[in-house]
């Protein structure tokens, strides 16, 4: 396949999902998307708080200062 074969193709296949989708329905899927993307973010491991937590239970100690 030719990069203009692929490049026709693409935009065949870009169409046709344009024609098939709502525009409501895909703002709502777009928005989903973001919502689950934005739930996976982790704590970050090197916080000042985490280190500070780490650092009291590699020392053993208990106090919060």
């Amino acid at each position: 396949m030719t990069h203009e074969e692929f490049s026709e193709l693409i935009r065949r296949e870009e169409a046709k999902r344009d024609r098939i989708w709502d525009p409501a329905e895909r703002w709502r899927m777009i928005e989903e998307m973001i919502d689950w993307a934005d739930a996976q973010k982790s704590v970050p491991r090197n916080s000042k708080e985490g280190c500070l937590a780490a650092q009291r239970k590699l020392l053993g100690r208990t106090d919060n200062p």
